[in-house]
């Protein structure tokens, strides 16, 4: 009697052991499973930071046109010497190219965006610093009638920016309009924020 509970101890010490080491070898392999999807999502984010440098820097040269007409037969390279002439930078920096965006719906009211890809970031920033000027000067938005249409309505030049920053830059608008923030500008393809008593932040 007592040799059969020995040997039903002895079992059930045996099986005990081998479940011990099965637990020890499924935590060490939950252990590896946790590192490899650390590495992982460390991978994933180190791989979505560079395509968002290489997608900023794609556009670093670009602007954003809005507000003008769409008209059939348009020459938007001589538009672009037009409101170059208009800023006084003559001749107009040069273009790597120069389209209007398609319109996601053909039904749209809203005439398209047109993007500048200019050939250096610096001639950007150059022309930039000139619609600046002149609204600092002018007190006014540029209006069609500086690219040759009889309207008095204005037009915008922005950076271009990437979807993320896009989203960011319209976010932080609806903010400075609810007084949260003093100020929201771009600089080299990135948003910048001020809120008020504390320094500019970027995006």
């Amino acid at each position: 009697m007592l040799g059969e509970l020995q040997e039903r101890i002895n079992i059930m010490s045996l099986e005990m052991q081998q479940l011990i080491g099965r637990v020890q070898q499924l935590e060490e392999e939950a252990a590896e499973v946790k590192s490899l999807k650390a590495k992982l999502m460390s991978m994933e984010a180190n791989w979505n930071s560079k395509l968002q440098v290489q997608a900023n820097e794609a556009i670093a040269a670009d602007l954003r046109i809005h507000g003008v007409p769409c008209m059939e037969g348009e020459n938007l390279n001589a538009l672009f010497t037009t409101l170059c002439a208009t800023l006084g930078s003559d001749p107009a920096p040069k273009l790597r190219d120069i389209f209007r965006v398609r319109q996601r719906s053909a039904n749209s009211t809203v005439d398209s965006i047109i993007i500048a890809k200019l050939e250096h970031v610096r001639e950007k920033i150059a022309l930039l610093k000139l619609i600046a000027d002149y609204r600092r000067t002018k007190k006014q938005q540029l209006i069609l009638t500086q690219l040759g249409f009889e309207s008095h309505v204005p037009f915008y030049v922005n950076e271009q920016l990437t979807k993320a920053h896009y989203d960011i830059f319209k976010e932080a608008m609806k903010m400075k309009k609810l007084n949260m923030l003093t100020a929201v500008y771009t600089r080299r393809s990135l948003v910048h924020v001020r809120v008020t008593g504390r320094k500019a932040t970027s995006a």
